[in-house]
């Protein structure tokens, strides 16, 4: 028998790449930020943690505005924060999870780091 694994991930997406996207895996989501007259992001992070153990499976996907990361090391330091949040829930011991705090967004100005 194997542990458990869990695995995280995350990638870049266009603006004119992001709705599309967001509209074929979440109808209901894309709906309600049209509906609210909500401005689509110029470019988007593709967040993901998956859990898998032998006798139950979790994914979290989360779309937030690329204006939150500087860095590459920002994204990948907020997914590792996320890491813990969603085993409880993924092995049926809460009913809700709470991401952490996304950093505020960078002023528009502000040069990326790298």
């Amino acid at each position: 028998m194997q542990g458990n694994a869990d695995c995280i991930a995350y990638a870049g997406r266009s603006g004119e790449r992001f709705r599309p996207l967001l509209s074929r895996l979440s109808p209901p989501t894309a709906d309600w930020l049209a509906a609210r007259g909500a401005a689509w992001p110029d470019a988007a992070l593709s967040l993901r943690f998956e859990r898998y153990t032998a006798n139950t499976f979790g994914m979290v996907t989360v779309f937030v505005p690329a204006e939150h990361f500087g860095s590459d090391a920002e994204a990948s330091a907020w997914l590792e924060a996320m890491r813990d949040t969603p085993r409880p829930l993924f092995e049926h011991r809460v009913d809700n999870a709470r991401l952490p705090a996304l950093p505020p967004p960078l002023p528009p100005d502000a040069p990326p780091s790298r």
